[in-house]
């Protein structure tokens, strides 16, 4: 890889880190090993306004169907054991089965939490994902990543970087490259490029330790969270999924990731234990 390269990575990508402020070995490492990008900015829950509010238990999901919703995460679920396709399969039988026992509801597809508001530091880690969107934005680069600060960057990352800006992978495209939840690469998926890339369908996220969208897109779902609030009972890896079919984004994982998330890995503790423990 040459000089210009690896300068188009570093001067068209805004960094943004979702961060909380007390876990200071975590900020050490992520400063560290992005000190060489032209915009890094770091979003903590001293950035959140106190007038920021949360809808209440019975929001809409961001214009999605609760069904909707739970039959792709259900499909997420499912293809931890079967391949992509048999897990749409079941899903459509699952479905199918819902619409017979109307009482049964989206619940049948065993994916979605139960109506209860989350704990605070949960729905204050969704202010940040999208107080980090409106930041990027306002740097006018054309390309966000955003990382949770329990990502570990592995091998291949600035590699990666590189082939997705110079790529053409759409406009209206959601990138993850984190490992998370356990998901992987099932035998029906399409076969990954020379830097692990393949698009993910249906079009599914797999959680929010990393992901790459253009500015554009990031504006689409700022715009959509506006429009339909903050739903209290869903964590951001499930409203993002949401909001990716709302929007009809593309989605693309990478196998094996290049950024690993410490808390699921080991290498962290989670977020929400201890929070101050880690500095």
């Amino acid at each position: 890889m040459n000089k210009s390269q690896v300068l188009s990575a570093n001067t068209d990508l805004c960094v943004c880190v979702v961060h909380y402020s007390p876990l200071v070995e975590r900020k050490r490492y992520l400063s560290e090993n992005l000190k060489d990008f032209s915009s890094v900015t770091w979003v903590d829950e001293k950035n959140l306004s106190q007038n920021e509010k949360v809808n209440s238990l019975d929001s809409s999901i961001l214009g999605v169907s609760e069904l909707r919703l739970a039959k792709i995460l259900g499909i997420n679920s499912r293809s931890l054991v079967y391949s992509r396709k048999r897990a749409r399969i079941q899903a459509a039988l699952l479905l199918l089965r819902s619409y017979i026992n109307l009482h049964r509801g989206p619940e049948i597809l065993g994916a979605l939490p139960s109506k209860s508001r989350l704990p605070k530091p949960w729905l204050e880690l969704i202010q940040m994902h999208l107080k980090a969107l409106k930041l990027g934005m306002e740097t006018g680069l054309p390309f966000l990543l955003i990382l949770e600060d329990d990502a570990v960057l592995d091998k291949g990352f600035r590699e990666t970087l590189e082939h997705i800006i110079n790529s053409n992978y759409g406009k209206d495209s959601w990138i993850n490259l984190n490992s998370g939840a356990g998901l992987v690469r099932t035998k029906s998926d399409p076969v990954p490029n020379e830097f692990g890339m393949y698009r993910v369908s249906p079009p599914a996220t797999r959680c929010a330790t990393s992901y790459i969208i253009s500015r554009g897109t990031a504006a689409r779902i700022i715009a959509l969270f506006e429009v339909y609030g903050i739903p209290s009972w869903l964590p951001i890896d499930f409203l993002y999924q949401a909001a990716v079919l709302k929007l009809k984004l593309k989605t693309y994982w990478q196998d094996p990731p290049c950024i690993i998330q410490g808390s699921e890995s080991g290498a962290y503790k989670s977020n929400f234990e201890n929070l101050r423990s880690d500095g």
